[in-house]
């Protein structure tokens, strides 16, 4: 009588247990915190007109984003061994779960750096601009071009009287039409830094008349006066 033994080979192999589960629970757990944390402080914050400090906006984005890193990387390795459990060579997959590992690393690790600057450069641009430094250039360019605006107004004024006493007297004394008068008013216009002007008289009828003038704009002057 021939006695059947069982070999070691006919048994089946223990489940060993993983830390894996606990971690994903616990990584999951992390971030659905953050995130409830990341709620709480923003609507927390007691200065909803102002904006937000950029190192807590930086510190709440790293927050969020690692967790979540974490989580993706812990799913693809399930999904790696998973498929190599089922693939016809069998096996835990090792090779493949390093590959999800170095490759979700080099992907995350750059986003995460780039996320960071971004919202650092973004939340100082925003804070400068919306400050009131930036508040006092602005208002301080606004003078500036007010006083330069003024100043260039006061002085084609102060030159316009002055040129109109001049032609006065000019005319005055016996140059009141021609070539003499144009060339005259030309020189004036040229010493006070002026483009243009004109010598007018007004009819009766308070109809005006060109005397002399220099228009290098083509623009009507006395159809408007008349209008």
């Amino acid at each position: 009588m021939i006695a059947a033994t069982a070999s070691p080979i006919d048994e089946a192999p223990t489940r060993r247990w993983t830390v894996t589960p606990v971690v994903e629970l616990l990584v999951l757990a992390l971030a659905i915190a953050v995130a409830v944390g990341s709620w709480w402080i923003l609507d927390g914050y007691d200065a909803p007109q102002r904006l937000i400090a950029p190192p807590l906006i930086a510190l709440l984005l790293v927050a969020n984003l690692l967790p979540a890193v974490a989580l993706l990387v812990l799913i693809g390795r399930r999904v790696a061994r998973r498929r190599a459990a089922r693939s016809l060579i069998g096996g835990e997959g090792r090779l493949h779960v390093r590959l999800v590992a170095l490759f979700s690393v080099v992907a995350a690790v750059p986003m995460v750096l780039v996320t960071i600057v971004a919202s650092l450069l973004f939340q100082y641009g925003v804070q400068f601009w919306y400050s009131d430094r930036a508040r006092g250039v602005f208002e301080n360019a606004t003078v500036l071009t007010r006083m330069s605006y003024n100043h260039i107004l006061e002085r084609w004024e102060e030159a316009s009287v002055t040129m109109a006493a001049d032609l006065a007297g000019e005319m005055r004394e016996g140059t009141r039409r021609g070539p003499a008068l144009d060339d005259f008013m030309l020189r004036q216009l040229y010493f006070r830094s002026l483009s243009e002007g004109a010598v007018f008289s007004v009819s009766r009828t308070g109809q005006a008349q060109l005397i002399s003038g220099v228009n290098p704009y083509g623009i009507d002057l006395i159809g408007q006066l008349n209008a």
